[in-house]
């Protein structure tokens, strides 16, 4: 677990919402221990060579990677955990996934930027093109 004071820290001096950012960290850490044996490699591979199942993945694994409006209330829901389950199938909720979606794209970059089926790479997504790509580098 990181804390807000070693965040700050290690942060740039002008890094936006600070206590937010640590709240993810350590969303992120819990979510790979409690789902993945504490690795990114095995969430990975349970995509089994799928960036929209990687999506999926890290939507069911992370609240904060959960992007999404109710259009009968026009607001960000205060506490995506709570309501994950009834958004997922509401026809009145708008689903962007702008976090997980960017995080499965740096990731295939990060990993070779490899295509289809390659022993090269623990990532090779044949639906790449299924995630939107974003041009958005200071996410919350």
């Amino acid at each position: 677990q990181i804390s807000l004071s070693r965040l700050k820290y290690q942060a740039r001096p002008n890094a936006r919402s600070i206590e937010v950012r640590c709240q993810l960290l350590n969303e992120l850490g819990k979510g790979l221990l409690e789902h993945h044996n504490g690795s990114a490699l095995h969430m990975i591979a349970k995509a089994i060579n799928s960036a929209d199942a990687l999506v999926g993945i890290m939507l069911d694994t992370f609240p904060g990677f959960r992007d999404y409006v109710d259009t009968n209330e026009w607001t960000a829901p205060t506490s995506p955990t709570c309501e994950w389950e009834s958004a997922k199938s509401s026809p009145s909720v708008i689903h962007f996934y702008r976090r997980a979606q960017i995080a499965t794209a740096d990731i295939w970059a990060a990993l070779g930027r490899h295509h289809g089926n390659s022993s090269s790479s623990t990532l090779c997504t044949d639906d790449n093109l299924r995630v939107c790509q974003f041009n958005d580098m200071d996410l919350v």
